[in-house]
């Protein structure tokens, strides 16, 4: 019987040291949950606002200097921001060496809009689409207008363009005819409109 009792606190003593170093394995420092929290919220928003994701990094990089990962992740948005104001401003020359009021001049104003919704520009951005949708009505550019509106958070006037353009606003949220014609778009306005019941009953329908 003491031999069972022995053998008992001995395997009681082993189970209490493994939980102890699976604990310490497993835990994580505060420090660390933090910079790997700044990290996923910068790469979250990084194509919709440079600025706003720097920021987080930034943050990261100030609680562990040292953080490689971090840094490298700075380094790479920091140039895809640069790489996009250069985007920027070439797009600007070519616009205003365009005298035309062309498919190429609403191409590139399109593109111009989602670079500027890159910079977290919005206002701009929603500007520059909708002249380039009244040069060529074009889905891509509906959708540039739409994307701008969804990050200024304007539900009402997302739901107005929605109304004014019915045909383009299909194409933009089932390019592929592969969602079957659900719109997803309208069924996030309802909702950030307080509108519960039309979104669930479009999810429904849609299922």
């Amino acid at each position: 019987i003491q031999k069972i009792e022995s053998l008992k606190k001995e395997y009681e003593e082993f189970a209490k040291k493994s939980n102890e170093l699976r604990n310490e394995l497993t835990s994580k420092h505060p420090e660390q949950e933090q910079i790997e929290s700044l990290l996923y919220q910068g790469f979250a928003i990084a194509n919709v606002d440079f600025d706003k994701s720097l920021e987080y990094l930034k943050k990261a990089t100030q609680i562990d200097p040292t953080n490689l990962e971090v840094q490298q992740a700075y380094d790479r948005i920091y140039d895809s921001k640069q790489t996009t104001i250069t985007q920027i401003s070439n797009l600007n020359e070519k616009i205003k060496n365009n005298p035309e009021q062309n498919k190429d001049k609403a191409d590139d104003l399109r593109n111009k809009g989602f670079a500027l919704i890159k910079m977290g520009n919005y206002d701009d951005a929603l500007t520059t689409c909708k002249e380039s949708l009244k040069i060529n009505q074009d889905y891509r550019s509906f959708s540039c207008i739409q994307n701008s509106l969804v990050f200024k958070e304007d539900w009402n006037e997302y739901l107005k363009q929605t109304e004014l353009y019915p045909g383009l606003n299909r194409q933009a949220n089932d390019p592929y005819g592969d969602t079957r014609g659900t719109d997803f778009g309208i069924i996030r306005v309802y909702y950030n409109l307080g509108d519960y019941d039309i979104a669930l009953k479009m999810i429904n329908t849609a299922l």
